[in-house]
């Protein structure tokens, strides 16, 4: 998906990584217990969320003539 304008600029590599971001929040959550069994929950939820259907997933499979593989690139483990 092609961004352009200022949006795309500003928001720059957050839109694909943002499920990294919640990772490390929970992992956050986990360790301070402060946060309440709800932050985890929906942190839990959008990670499981992002790794299931928008995590970055290359093909890696060999192409002949191609040293860097194929890039029918998918996104998330269920794609």
């Amino acid at each position: 998906m092609a961004t352009s304008g200022a949006r795309g600029g500003q928001l720059g590599g957050l839109r694909q990584w943002w499920g990294v971001l919640a990772g490390v929040l929970l992992i956050a959550a986990w360790v301070h217990a402060a946060a309440g069994p709800a932050v985890v929950i929906v942190l839990s939820a959008a990670v499981f969320f992002w790794s299931f259907f928008q995590a970055p997933m290359p093909c890696g499979a060999p192409v002949r003539g191609r040293p860097d593989g194929c890039r029918n690139n998918a996104y998330g483990l269920v794609h």
